[in-house]
């Protein structure tokens, strides 16, 4: 199960938007490799207490194994560390961390799941390997448009919700 990523930069509010990048693309990355089994991204979206003790998450959501992951931006630059935790004992099994400019987001989430897939020794197939390494966007400008769309659609409010219309079609017209 890949847990929501914690947001540990200064300005989380305007870095907010990449915390869905990070699970979403992770469990669909994940999921192709046909060694892994991941639970869907939505089921794992209430899991946002820091405080939770893994075991009981885990337990919850009968995982194996949690895919924890925290990130810093400051806006050009993001450090992502990603750690494994065992389901039984609740220790860290692995971790990385990964760092980028924000316009590297997309090799940064492939490398993220590379990561994971190798550490699991996941038996990739040379579709799968070359699955991975598709980025989600030709363009990173559009990606992080696309990002910024789906951090909107959140929203309760009309006029937020038309916002995220706007940012997808920014999203298509630059991809």
């Amino acid at each position: 199960a890949v847990l929501p990523a914690r947001n540990l930069s200064e300005d989380a509010v305007g870095s907010d938007y990449l915390s869905g990048a990070f699970e979403e693309d992770l469990v669909t990355r994940l999921g192709q490799v046909s060694d892994l089994r991941l639970l869907p991204w939505l089921t794992t979206q209430r899991f946002t207490d820091p405080k939770q003790r893994f075991e009981a998450v885990a337990r919850e959501l009968r995982a194996d194994k949690l895919v924890v992951a925290s990130y810093r931006s400051d806006g050009e630059r993001v450090r992502v560390t990603v750690a494994l935790v065992d389901a039984g004992t609740g220790h860290q099994s692995w971790s990385q961390v990964y760092e980028g400019n924000v316009e590297d987001l997309l090799s940064l989430q492939q490398s993220v799941a590379t990561g994971i897939a190798s550490y699991l020794r996941a038996g990739l197939t040379a579709t799968e390997r070359e699955r991975l390494g598709v980025p989600a966007s030709r363009s990173p400008e559009a990606y992080e448009y696309y990002l910024r769309g789906g951090d909107f659609m959140n929203s309760q409010d009309p006029q937020t919700i038309a916002l995220a219309g706007r940012y997808f079609e920014k999203a298509l017209e630059l991809d």
